[in-house]
């Protein structure tokens, strides 16, 4: 073995290339640290590169947080032996019966951790699992970057948005895999991933704005749509005064009300951000609530199940609202989107001024930083939003001059 020329206090400061690019430095028998640009400045990882059927290769085995230096030394003397014996490093990193377990059934043994407490037949966890079914009845501890690029390659560059999602699903499994030492990495990693060739979401399709109604327009559009009877519209009335997501509305349950029904605290795993969100209801949703039936769990059932209690369908708040614009069935007709309402609701408290900025991200359940999401569990925080969404309802709801809306987006 040659001289090893890396210490255990200078890998943390290994640099980049002179240009600031990826580079690799060696330390012995096919041990390297490679540094690579991240958001948060240099990512190091410990890799190791070999030869295996006539094809050079590189296996990467884990930050140098995961790893000491000598451990990592160890586990390329465990590869070297491997690749001696015509075994592939990438495929052979845990043996025992756990490690063998496919992805499915890993999955489904761990539901409870990985998924956060989702329901069994969540739809999120359901869509983004069979969407890489190619790796289904594969060892946890041997799918390779290469897997999961192929699994989900085509279906990333037809759907950018939705294959982030896939991704960080597939993700939360390995690295509770990783956990559990059934393997060293995330192959669902995107860094990993992109060097196969994945191009980013954005790159891929650029980010569009969702039309949105003008806020002058929307006490008029929530006038008419009082007088559509559907839960549907109920449900749409509830996703524009609490500034929801259209999944958060259309999953929203009656145990995460309070007693009195002034607040809904909708779980992290329902949630974009993965946190829990506390949403302060107007009095307008309180009043609506205690006139809904409840016959099951689902606040807004879809109609349409025949008994079967299951959310509204995805498209079903998008048809209410062009229905209520005069919009529905014309062709050629640029509609609005029901995410578009959480800009409606920016742009009017952006006009009146109604409180500071973060305040107004916080409504919108954003991310505003670690300090801030600490002040927004305090009840002065609380009531700061509630204050905020109150006035929006009472403006929505009419008791502000009405501009009536044209039926253009």
């Amino acid at each position: 073995m040659s001289k090893k020329d890396l210490t255990a206090k200078g890998v943390a400061n290994l640099p980049l290339s002179d240009e600031g690019k990826k580079k690799a430095h060696l330390d012995a028998g096919g041990l390297y640290v490679v540094c690579e640009p991240g958001a948060k400045g240099i990512n190091r990882s410990y890799n190791f590169r070999f030869t295996f059927a006539g094809k050079e290769a590189w296996h990467r085995m884990g930050t140098i947080a995961d790893l000491t230096l000598q451990a990592a030394r160890n586990k390329a003397r465990e590869y070297r032996v491997m690749v001696n014996e015509g075994k592939d490093p990438r495929r052979f990193i845990d043996t025992t019966a756990a490690g063998q377990e496919t992805f499915r059934s890993y999955l489904d043994k761990h539901w409870e951790d990985i998924t956060g407490g989702a329901p069994r037949d969540d739809y999120k966890w359901s869509y983004a699992v069979g969407k890489v079914e190619a790796l289904h009845n594969m060892p946890i501890g041997a799918i390779t970057n290469d897997d999961v690029h192929k699994a989900i390659k085509k279906f990333w560059y037809a759907h950018p948005s939705s294959g982030q999602a896939v991704l960080h699903k597939a993700g939360k499994v390995f690295r509770h895999a990783k956990a559990r030492k059934l393997r060293l990495d995330n192959p669902a990693a995107f860094d990993e991933l992109r060097d196969l060739g994945l191009a980013p979401a954005r790159e891929v399709k650029p980010i569009v704005h969702h039309n949105a109604l003008r806020f002058v327009e929307l006490p008029a559009f929530m006038h008419k749509l009082a007088y559509q009877p559907e839960i549907t519209a109920r449900c749409l009335e509830w996703c524009i005064l609490t500034g929801a997501r259209s999944g958060e509305a259309r999953e929203a349950r009656w145990e995460w009300l309070s007693p009195d029904m002034t607040t809904l605290t909708i779980p992290g795993a329902f949630m974009k951000t993965g946190e829990a969100h506390v949403v302060p209801l107007p009095t307008q949703l309180t009043a609506m609530l205690a006139k809904l039936p409840r016959t099951g769990e689902l606040i807004f059932p879809s109609q349409h199940t025949f008994g079967v209690h299951k959310p509204l369908l995805p498209h079903a708040l998008l048809t209410m609202a062009n229905r209520v614009l005069g919009l529905e069935g014309k062709k050629g007709t640029e509609t609005i989107k029901v995410h578009g309402f959480r800009s409606t609701f920016r742009d009017w408290a952006a006009v009146y001024r109604v409180e500071e900025d973060w305040v107004l991200e916080l409504c919108l359940a954003h991310d505003v930083g670690s300090a801030v999401r600490g002040a927004y569990q305090r009840d002065a925080i609380l009531e700061r939003r509630r204050a905020v969404m109150q006035a929006f309802a009472d403006y929505a709801t009419g008791k502000s001059v009405v501009v009536p809306f044209a039926k253009t987006a």
